[in-house]
């Protein structure tokens, strides 16, 4: 296959809210792509600081690039992206975050080998400030079909509470997404509620290849306690409200302990709420039963997270060349 030739329509939308500097490095990603994507759009959600510097960054590079005239918050801007989009393959770059140069290559190249799929999930992996790899995010250490609601039993028990990088590295046939746009009602937990519902109805394909990379950095709002105690417990309400309303399409026992157990350790270690508060908010009863087996998670998830951390270690290395120019000459 020549792939350059090949018509797989790629478009990278990249919705925008202020941060600039940081914004020019994400569109910069994508201009470094071995293989230029179909279209790139730039949605501006209205910012209230100095874009125009991205706007310059975008004319001159023909990046389609709109300002709202309004501000309609990060959902619903996600779902303006796709309308915008005309290629037949959408993907999202969130304006904190950048690609691999080797993105829309390595999209290609999966496209083709796993053509029959509505939904591509990548292994997605954290950079720090200064694009230092940190850690990963990586469902198998091979390519992998997640079959419905079995894919979701199987993630379940390999520690996940999101499961699925849905919006960040994932890659959707521009006609299914558009007929599942995402839910504003959930705020930003409309992510999880698209990936609940994609888990229990369609088979996604897992590609072990470490092209997206998310930016862990002090000036998001889930890090430094930037998010009120109020709106934590929002979030928590929506994502219990989630789960329990796709409980009856996964077969588990306990479905809510995993959900229940990590956001116990938030609320007591990062927000200082006491375990009485903390399970009243959780709305877990005093039940024996249900804190052991939420304690009996923890544990778990501590046994899973140092077992990620060391793969990482070996992974790295693996990792650090999809973002230099070591994979690309040594292939």
């Amino acid at each position: 296959m020549n792939i350059n030739t090949h018509p797989f329509h790629i478009s990278i939308c990249v919705p925008v809210y202020n941060r600039p500097v940081l914004t020019l490095k994400s569109l910069k990603s994508i201009s470094n792509q071995t293989i230029k994507p179909f279209e790139i759009i730039v949605l501006d959600d209205h910012s209230t600081e100095d874009m125009s510097e991205v706007e310059k960054y975008c004319k001159i590079n023909k990046f389609t690039y709109i300002r709202n005239s309004k501000n309609l918050g990060l959902i619903e801007n996600i779902n303006e992206t796709i309308s915008y989009t005309k290629g037949n393959y959408w993907c999202i770059l969130h304006n904190d975050d950048i690609l691999s140069p080797y993105y829309v290559e390595e999209c290609q190249k999966f496209l083709h080998q796993y053509p029959n799929y509505d939904i591509w999930a990548t292994n997605g992996c954290a950079i720090d400030s200064e694009d230092k790899i940190i850690g990963e995010f990586r469902f198998f250490n091979k390519d992998f079909t997640i079959k419905k609601k079995e894919g979701f039993k199987l993630l379940y028990k390999n520690g996940y509470n999101v499961f699925l990088s849905i919006i960040g590295s994932t890659v959707y046939k521009t006609s299914f997404i558009k007929n599942h746009l995402f839910d504003t009602t959930w705020g930003n937990e409309a992510d999880l509620d698209n990936a609940l519902n994609f888990l229990s109805k369609y088979d996604i394909k897992y590609v072990d290849t470490p092209i997206y990379f998310t930016r862990l950095h002090e000036e998001q709002e889930s890090r430094a306690n930037k998010l009120t105690l109020k709106r934590v417990i929002e979030n928590i309400n929506n994502k219990i409200s989630l789960y329990n309303k796709y409980s009856t399409r996964f077969s588990i026992n306990n479905f809510l302990i995993p959900i229940y157990s990590i956001h116990l350790l938030q609320l007591m270690i990062k927000y200082k709420v006491s375990l009485k508060d903390a399970l009243s908010i959780l709305k877990i009863s005093k039940r024996k039963k249900e804190i052991f087996y939420s304690i009996c998670y923890i544990l778990m998830l501590i046994l899973f997270t140092l077992r990620h951390r060391i793969l990482f270690i070996f992974h790295k290395k693996v990792i650090s060349r999809y973002l230099s120019s070591d994979y690309f000459n040594s292939k």
